[in-house]
């Protein structure tokens, strides 16, 4: 049996492009609805969509919506929530290749995630000024795109000195969190010691830390 899984995000992308009436809704029927709250899928579901908002979600026998709505047939399908990448990162790809870090490359990576039901993106490391402007629009992201949050460049140098620098820059850019680089990155640069993480930890910024072993800040 073949499975069709259909996110949230994409059920809102949808509506601008099916809608067929003069309604200010569209709702998706006879969905089995998967919500995140850990409960059981809910059977014979619809999901009420305004103005590019879900506004209700359950059982077909609880919602109500008004009778000139916009309806859509999902029967065999799933819906779930948007999906979260904690870990990605963005801007720099086209295709498999790098080297292409732009404001159009950054949209179309993100609209990419879109289109696979992936409606945030934590990207952490090598976020750059083009990528500040995109992340404040977080409250009011077009639904052709992810969410997206920053961590800046990531902080390393030969010296506490050189990653200190790199720390001020993301603050300037005020980054969502910063990203340190315990290990040597393939061979490619020392290992930084704690000495290196005190100029981004003292003001509480939030750190996430790639290195092969548990260590402590």
């Amino acid at each position: 049996m073949k499975i069709h899984y259909v996110t949230l995000l994409v059920l809102v992308l949808s509506c601008c492009r099916q809608e067929t009436t003069e309604s200010d809704y569209t709702v998706f029927t006879n969905v089995t609805l998967i919500d995140g709250s850990g409960d059981a899928p809910i059977t014979n579901a619809v999901v009420v969509v305004s103005g590019g908002r879900i506004t209700a979600a359950g059982p077909m026998a609880s919602i109500t919506y008004p009778a000139d709505a916009n309806t859509i047939d999902l029967t065999g399908k799933f819906v779930v929530p948007g999906f979260i990448n904690s870990h990605g990162h963005v801007g720099d790809v086209k295709g498999i290749e790098g080297g292409h870090y732009s404001r159009e490359n950054i949209i179309e990576n993100l609209s990419i995630y879109a289109r696979y039901g992936i409606t945030t993106v934590v990207s952490l490391g090598g976020d750059k000024e083009e990528a500040e402007a995109l992340r404040d629009v977080n409250d009011s992201v077009p639904g052709q795109r992810a969410r997206l949050y920053i961590a800046g460049e990531v902080i390393s140098g030969k010296t506490p000195g050189e990653a200190t620098a790199v720390v001020d820059k993301n603050r300037s850019m005020g980054v969502d969190w910063m990203k340190i680089r315990v290990d040597d990155n393939l061979g490619t640069s020392p290992k930084m010691t704690d000495t290196f993480t005190r100029p981004s930890s003292k003001d509480h910024t939030t750190l996430a830390i790639r290195s092969p072993h548990t260590c402590t800040i």
